[in-house]
């Protein structure tokens, strides 16, 4: 609200009728005051109260029915307020966000990181008073006959189960763990916790931060190592944890990928790449070209040799294959023939010709070859294929055309005792 007179807001808006007995003199002090250069600007006054001036117990409240985990995040002043809170106003604000559940609060409270052991212990009191509870009534509601039956069948556990559940992530994002974070993990994974959930993320987070007790007591749990395509083991050896990796391959004899490879080769850690390669890594094709380019010769038998001989000879980069000239190839033929004293008019149709004649010994198709190397029947014909076709002679040998076996019929007849034993001496032995 502006602090303008009542009498002044309905003169700006002609509420008031001139002719009325009003002072003259107030109505010219009002104009003056509008209309002056020296006046100053009215400013409203600021009458709603903070969030942040409010009482702490009030702010609690607040927090608690408001349900809204980003409220102590809002400002400094509410975050120290809310966030170091009593573990009562956290334990409220999760019963009231839950409906009063205590199993739903206790799982959905652990994600929290301002969830402790101290909070924990406390909603396991009163999950143990709340099944105590329940099972009185129903003891009330039986006979007592089966009283000590009932009491035996549902006798009130003593804490929280947390059977398969999710393990919470911000436990294991610290380089320095705390004796408090260690004390949480241990005690969900020994409530049914999965070391699995969410997604691997517990052991590769783990493994890549070089945490080796977490690692074993997550394995030791049930946490399966090949997650996400070896991922635990891939984040360790790209950060070069020789006590990792070995642990991986040697205890728990996980086979190496080629991406874990191709990860260690990018960055040029050679000693990893030769402990994956000598524990049976394979490498793919883009991968090999990757080594074959950057790596030196590894040892043990399993050398990952340079496949350009322009590189053993000279010792220089690998040159990209490029596509011979017509000139290059003719060049290249007739020194190799010259070099034996054989003279050729035809060099370029060397290669052309022993191709298509073991094409052709192949029982290739005459069409298939035509078409590969780009001739017509007269040429090919002529000067290509000038052997017998295969198949024909095949053919009039009473052999399969496209087999590559041979049968012969005095093959089935059984040769004489004398005349084997004259060809095997031995064979009577």
């Amino acid at each position: 609200m502006l602090g303008i007179k009542r009498k002044q807001v309905n003169d700006d808006w002609g509420l008031v009728d001139s002719s009325s007995g009003t002072d003259t003199d107030s109505s010219d002090d009002d104009d003056e005051a509008l209309s002056g250069t020296n006046s100053k600007r009215l400013k409203p006054v600021d009458t709603q109260q903070r969030l942040t001036l409010l009482p702490h117990e009030l702010l609690c409240e607040i927090f608690i029915l408001s349900s809204n985990p980003h409220l102590p995040v809002t400002c400094r002043t509410l975050a120290y307020q809310l966030y170091y809170c009593a573990d009562s106003v956290k334990i409220a604000w999760l019963l009231w966000r839950h409906n009063n559940d205590i199993q739903a609060s206790f799982e959905a409270g652990v994600l929290f990181p301002f969830f402790t052991t101290r909070l924990l212990y406390r909603m396991d009191a009163l999950y143990r008073t709340q099944q105590q509870q329940k099972l009185e009534q129903q003891l009330s509601t039986t006979d007592a006959d089966t009283t000590d039956l009932l009491i035996l069948a549902n006798e009130p556990a003593q804490t929280i189960p947390y059977t398969k559940k999710k393990m919470p992530p911000h436990l294991f994002n610290c380089e320095t763990p705390t004796d408090e974070i260690d004390s949480m993990i241990t005690i969900l994974l020994e409530r049914g916790g999965s070391p699995d959930k969410p997604k691997g993320y517990p052991l590769v987070k783990c493994a890549q931060l070089g945490r080796m007790d977490k690692v074993q007591q997550l394995i030791k749990y049930g946490a399966t190592p090949t997650l996400r395509n070896n991922m635990a083991l891939r984040v360790c050896a790209a950060r070069n944890n020789m006590d990792m990796v070995l642990y991986f391959l040697d205890h728990l004899k996980i086979t190496p990928d080629s991406e874990t490879l191709k990860a260690c080769a990018q960055k040029k850690l050679w000693n990893m790449v030769q402990v994956l390669v000598d524990h049976g890594a394979v490498p793919d094709m883009n991968t090999f070209r990757f080594l074959d380019n950057q790596t030196p010769p590894l040892k043990k038998g399993r050398t990952l040799e340079k496949r350009n001989a322009t590189d053993r000879t000279t010792g220089t980069e690998p040159i990209c294959a490029q596509e011979w000239s017509h000139f290059s190839h003719r060049e290249s033929i007739g020194k190799a023939l010259s070099s034996p004293g054989i003279r050729s008019n035809k060099n370029t149709h060397i290669t052309g010709g022993s191709s298509a004649g073991m094409a052709g010994n192949m029982c290739a198709n005459v069409d298939q070859i035509r078409r590969q190397g780009r001739w017509n029947n007269i040429t090919i014909n002529g000067a290509y294929l000038i052997n017998l076709p295969r198949e024909l002679v095949r053919s009039m040998a009473d052999f399969p055309a496209y087999a590559r076996l041979f049968y012969l019929a005095r093959a089935a007849l059984n040769a004489p005792n004398i005349l084997c034993k004259k060809l095997f001496p031995a064979i009577g032995e």
